[in-house]
């Protein structure tokens, strides 16, 4: 399964500001775009994390929040108990296959690759950066 809007740009989000940033800019643009966590992220944040900032930032619907849970399939299963779509390039087949479906009746995707994001980690001014990956698309 993919997100429900495939080509939507990705960024990755390691702090509650950063998914702020994107929620804004989301919002602003009225423009789909993925938030995930680093690749892995949820090893040392735990499956909890993502969406206690979810619910702390409110995005809008066309924010897609996604756990990059890595090859911890017990994490993507937690993290989809709580709401959050799930990338699980490193699980075996099958039990990609498990995941999605558990995920399917929830609505949440269940993705086998990683796509190429764009990296708030660092950037003085994230907003700016969500802004300006999402204003081409606004005005498409």
């Amino acid at each position: 399964m993919s997100v429900p809007c495939p080509a939507a740009p990705w960024v990755l989000v390691s702090t509650r500001a950063h998914l702020a940033a994107a929620a804004i800019a989301c919002r602003e643009a009225g423009c789909p775009l993925v938030a995930a966590t680093p690749p892995g992220a949820v090893a040392w944040l735990g499956p909890g994390w993502l969406p206690a900032l979810v619910e702390a930032v409110s995005p809008p619907a066309q924010l897609y929040p996604l756990a990059d849970c890595a090859s911890a399939a017990g994490f993507a299963l937690t993290s989809l108990t709580l709401g959050i779509g799930v990338v699980v390039p490193e699980v075996p087949t099958a039990g990609q296959r498990r995941l999605a479906a558990i995920a399917a009746p929830l609505g949440l995707p269940v993705l086998d690759t990683r796509q190429s994001a764009h990296d708030l980690a660092g950037l003085d001014d994230p907003l700016a950066a969500c802004r300006a990956l999402l204003l081409p698309l606004a005005s498409a």
